[in-house]
């Protein structure tokens, strides 16, 4: 619980399953990470999406593209 109005829920993987048709995606093989920066993406039963990011800050104020160029590769 954070607060009287919000609260928190820790399903199984299992039982997060029984609300949807969808596949439940296995968190350690469909990960977006492009090294400087990664993701992951909840999508519930309904559709909406919550997305959770982390980018360095080098990248964040140079810019990905600067950045990867900096270190020789390109971005994803």
């Amino acid at each position: 619980m954070w607060s009287d109005d919000i609260y928190f829920m820790v399903l199984t993987r299992e039982f997060f399953a029984t609300f949807t048709d969808k596949p439940i995606a296995d968190p350690n093989e469909s990960v977006q990470d492009y090294g400087f920066m990664y993701s992951r993406d909840l999508d519930d039963p309904d559709g909406n999406s919550l997305g959770f990011l982390y980018m360095s800050e080098e990248a964040a104020e140079k810019g990905p593209e600067a950045y990867m160029a900096e270190q020789g590769g390109e971005p994803a």
